[in-house]
């Protein structure tokens, strides 16, 4: 506790906040990641997991090396082997898989299993797919994410935690409106009670480039971003940015062609296959700083401050 003035309070130094991916996945904070079921948070969650566990970028934004538990009481083992298994071994990552939990009345020997976790690994990010099984209390009632949150805080102190969690239902009479800000389960007080809110939503794209977008809800740390357009492949568990993958090949091309402006744009849309108008598109935000493998590469447009622009 302390006691400041308005004046004393102006003039203290506050220091930056540390992120894990930036500005997604805030040291010691909470991260409340929803989506329906099927759309794709698992392999989204497991690539954040895998970035952080690396130290590479999670497309495009920046990521430092921690080390990371992935407590699974969704997903049956077996099925969880056979999808991890298709992805390149992450080090640092370690998975958990537990029957529900059923907070509070979790059983002894399954608690006393989640403290050993916090000795043995000690991780800076604790993943938990899903929330919805993690307890058995009311998910409406306004009390209830602070029992559940503060329950893990006090397991993992040192750790940023990432709830991933399901949309309600949809309405059964078509003329209620559905608020896709505020469409999870639950309590609004899950996401209030967070520093960052991620959702996950499909997306027709006409050109077929990518089929869900990653939103950037909420933020009480930075700015919020430009969705992040993802392209989930057939197999289920593959994610790529073909976005993201284009910016660097223009950044790497404006680095080392000699060609310039419209010139350079014709090479890019030759190399990539693309209109020069397009190429152009690319171009601009990299000669205004936005790039890639920072996370100005998804600033929002002037004006757009709810980054709902996909960036194409």
């Amino acid at each position: 506790m302390a006691l400041y003035s308005w004046d004393e309070l102006s003039r203290l130094k506050v220091e930056e906040p540390e992120f894990f991916i930036d500005p997604f996945v805030v040291k010691e904070g909470i991260t409340f990641f929803w989506a329906k079921s099927s759309v794709g948070k698992s392999p989204v969650s497991w690539e954040m997991a895998s970035s952080i566990g690396k130290g590479t970028s999670f497309f495009g934004l920046p990521s430092r090396v921690g080390r990371v538990l992935y407590i699974d009481v969704d997903t049956p083992e077996n099925a969880l082997a056979a999808r991890i298994g298709k992805k390149p071994v992450a080090p640092n990552v370690w998975f958990y898989i537990a029957k529900p939990l059923g907070i509070p009345n979790i059983r002894k020997e399954v608690e006393d299993e989640l403290k050993s976790l916090q000795k043995d690994i000690h991780p800076d990010v604790v993943f938990l797919n899903t929330l919805r099984k993690v307890h058995r209390l009311d998910d409406k009632d306004s009390a209830t994410p602070v029992t559940v949150y503060e329950y893990f805080q006090h397991l993992y102190p040192q750790a940023a935690l990432v709830f991933i969690h399901h949309t309600k239902k949809s309405p059964i009479d078509p003329r209620m409106k559905e608020n896709k800000g505020e469409n999870f389960s639950g309590s609004q007080h899950w996401i209030n009670d967070a520093q960052v809110g991620l959702h996950l939503e499909r997306y027709n794209d006409p050109r077929g480039r990518f089929n869900i977008r990653l939103y950037h809800k909420k933020s009480q740390i930075s700015r919020r971003l430009r969705p992040v357009p993802l392209l989930l492949h057939q197999d289920g568990t593959t994610i790529t940015c073909p976005l993201f993958e284009d910016m660097k090949t223009v950044y790497a091309m404006m680095n080392e062609r000699e060609e310039k402006g419209g010139a350079l744009d014709e090479v890019v849309a030759q190399e990539l296959k693309i209109s020069t108008a397009t190429a152009r598109r690319l171009r601009l935000p990299i000669e205004l700083g936005q790039f890639p493998t920072s996370r100005h590469w998804l600033d929002p447009e002037t004006g757009d401050e709810e980054g709902e622009e996909d960036g194409e």
